[in-house]
């Protein structure tokens, strides 16, 4: 997660990852899955002034789009709308904060026991690394939507706290509104939420983006 600009054990891991992060189940087999986010954060080094500018412009523009859809009442994108309509009845736009409810021994006895855990492939490092770098935070949930485990730079890692972005923050669509930890969970499928596509107040200035891991 990072801000906007001015698992059959299905689990979702959100915030950017490395070029490629191979995590074996031993019931089931091998899973890969391709972190371009990470790519793109890598490129931004090699390219120009003029291509990061046009680049941060792309990005404004998007943002005004998808405020300005929000201020009419709709989302530019289907899955989004379907997502804020099941969460009319849910949750609160002004809540403040995910809910932090398990205790910490706890969450780190359900992260040693995963799959991803024990896959014997070290995302801790590989994703702690790309998150430091890029002032991000990365995170790995159970099924339930629940963090096992995160990391991140020091910036972002303040700001994670503040809305319950941690070990033990529930990131479910119940407890947290549309986000991308929770849409990846629901669709099966990678998913970004950007900016006012999320649905609480706290976040709408987060760009987020999350694939399942099965």
């Amino acid at each position: 997660m990072v801000p906007a600009p001015a698992c059959r054990h299905r689990r979702a891991m959100t915030g950017s990852l490395p070029t490629r992060v191979r995590l074996t189940d031993g019931h089931r087999g091998r899973s890969e899955q391709h972190g371009r986010c990470f790519q793109a954060r890598r490129g931004v080094v090699k390219v120009g002034q003029r291509e990061a500018s046009m680049a941060s412009g792309e990005l404004r523009s998007r943002r005004a789009m998808i405020e300005s859809a929000r201020a009419a009442g709709h989302a530019l994108d289907p899955l989004i709308s379907e997502s804020w309509a099941r969460c009319e009845t849910t949750i609160a736009e002004s809540s403040d904060a995910a809910p932090v409810d398990a205790e910490p021994d706890e969450v780190r006895q359900r992260w040693e026991e995963s799959p991803v855990k024990r896959s014997g492939v070290d995302v801790e490092q590989q994703l702690a690394r790309v998150a430091e770098d890029g002032d991000l935070v990365a995170a790995v949930t159970d099924t339930e939507g629940r963090i096992l485990w995160s990391a991140g730079g020091r910036r972002m890692s303040r700001i994670a706290e503040q809305v319950g972005f941690v070990p033990g923050g529930r990131w479910d669509e119940t407890s947290a509104g549309t986000n991308a930890l929770a849409m990846a969970l629901v669709t099966g499928q990678a998913s970004t939420v950007f900016s006012a596509e999320h649905w609480c107040d706290a976040v709408r200035d987060w760009v987020c983006w999350s694939v399942p891991v099965h």
